[in-house]
């Protein structure tokens, strides 16, 4: 399959993602040439192939595939599909828009058809989500409103005070503001993510550091809370406190509750920062803080645990609230963490969510906020250690989702070679509006 830059210019100004006299992207261009770009374009196109192989048998079947396909969800399934191809109909011929739209429809059908979990990574909210981010490319589907329940049901939720549930991006409030800021301007998406906004700012703790956000005992299985009986504070972007502090600054450059993100802002990351450890030569952050235990390093270095997503998420703040010295705090930590050596790294699989793949990302997008040098040759390091995994690991196909999944790692490949940005990535607090 070839790849045609040029000659999807006219879809993209049609649809008003550029005007004639513009780049691809303002701030994106490519990172890999040559044969890596080769190798990371034949890796793209093997799995794009498997999976609408797999797409087009399934709907044939009389006897359809429940492990691949009845997953509507935007980590594991077919609302995360959807955006895969989108973004590969982008810069190629081809038809995968269709794909894109048939494996969307087939998610919001059965979000319909059954009840959902209200996470954005698992539930309704995600394929809210990815409606959201596609509808100017895919058309309008054969719903009257397709937001209006799920906005329905999250407004009752960000309005129960005080809060008790989750949280953090994958299940909680987090998650639930980037489902907001996708749908900024929409009036009901300000006022709710002012609502997520209200939600956090009442669940901080304050402390000599700062403030920060702790899951409560209360919400602990047992045998944890035995070990954290004042429960403890999480630092991995996922579920933690530097997913807060990413939603704040994506929220504060959006321009949506700026003073009392600003406000909340200036608290949360000195006490980030003051987690920091001094270990030189291993991550400079544990993955939790628990009150009367010493803290450990990060085992490994990942979006959802380690220095890269930390990084990544105080320089989102930097850039929503305009801080130079917070730019510099995270330029620092993604420089070091850019430098660890690679068994340091604790890197097995390719995939986005704890694998090479969203190391490479990470690098890659903050690179192309800051134009480092370090930043960039880290990140086509582990672009190459992707595509040697994805070589090595063919049961990676039986997981095809965005995640943990192929398709994750395909957009991780196919964002390092082309100028089309990822957008797709705001779904992990990677970038902004």
């Amino acid at each position: 399959m070839q790849y045609h830059f040029e000659c999807r210019r006219d879809k993209l100004e049609s649809r008003g993602w550029i005007r004639g006299d513009e780049l691809l992207s303002i701030e994106w261009s490519p990172i890999l040439e040559g044969n890596a770009r080769t190798r990371a374009l034949e890796a793209v196109d093997g799995i794009a192939e498997s999976l609408r192989a797999s797409w087009r048998k399934n709907k044939r079947s009389a006897e359809p595939d429940l492990t691949l396909f009845e997953n509507p969800t935007l980590s594991e399934g077919t609302c995360g599909l959807a955006v895969f191809f989108a973004y590969l109909d982008r810069v190629r011929s081809g038809d995968d828009a269709s794909t894109a739209a048939e494996l969307l429809e087939q998610a919001m059908n059965k979000a319909a058809a059954a009840p959902m979990s209200s996470a954005l990574h698992g539930g309704f909210t995600g394929i809210a989500w990815s409606l959201a981010h596609l509808q100017e490319q895919l058309g309008d589907f054969d719903f009257e409103d397709p937001f209006a329940e799920a906005d329905g049901v999250l407004l009752d939720y960000v309005n129960r005070t005080p809060w008790r549930g989750d949280y953090g991006l994958i299940d909680g409030l987090v998650g639930y503001g980037i489902y907001f800021l996708e749908r900024l301007p929409s009036a009901s998406a300000v006022t709710c993510l002012e609502r997520v906004i209200d939600r956090l700012s009442e669940i901080a703790v304050e402390t000599p550091q700062g403030i920060g956000w702790q899951i409560p005992p209360e919400s602990l299985p047992e045998r944890v809370r035995k070990l954290c009986p004042q429960g403890y504070y999480n630092l991995g972007m996922a579920h933690g406190v530097p997913g807060v502090i990413a939603l704040l600054g994506a929220a504060c450059r959006a321009g949506v509750a700026e003073q009392k993100c600003k406000s909340l802002l200036a608290g949360a990351v000195p006490w980030l920062l003051a987690q920091r450890l001094d270990l030189a030569a291993t991550g400079l952050f544990p993955g939790a803080f628990t009150p009367g235990v010493k803290p450990e390093p990060v085992a490994g270095a990942a979006w959802d645990y380690g220095d890269p997503g930390i990084a990544m998420a105080l320089m989102i703040a930097a850039r929503g609230a305009e801080n130079t010295r917070w730019r510099n705090e995270a330029l620092a930590v993604a420089r070091h963490a850019a430098t660890r050596p690679y068994e340091a790294c604790g890197m097995e699989d390719a995939g986005f969510c704890q694998g090479t793949a969203g190391l490479a990302h990470l690098y890659n997008r903050m690179f192309q906020m800051t134009g480092d040098e370090v930043l960039r040759q880290a990140a086509r390091f582990w672009l190459e250690e992707t595509v040697s995994l994805l070589r090595e690991q063919t049961e990676r196909a039986a997981d095809p989702g965005i995640l943990c999944g192929s398709a994750g790692t395909a957009l991780t490949l196919l964002a390092a070679c082309t100028p089309v940005e990822p957008a797709w990535d705001r779904m992990f607090l990677v970038s902004s509006m």
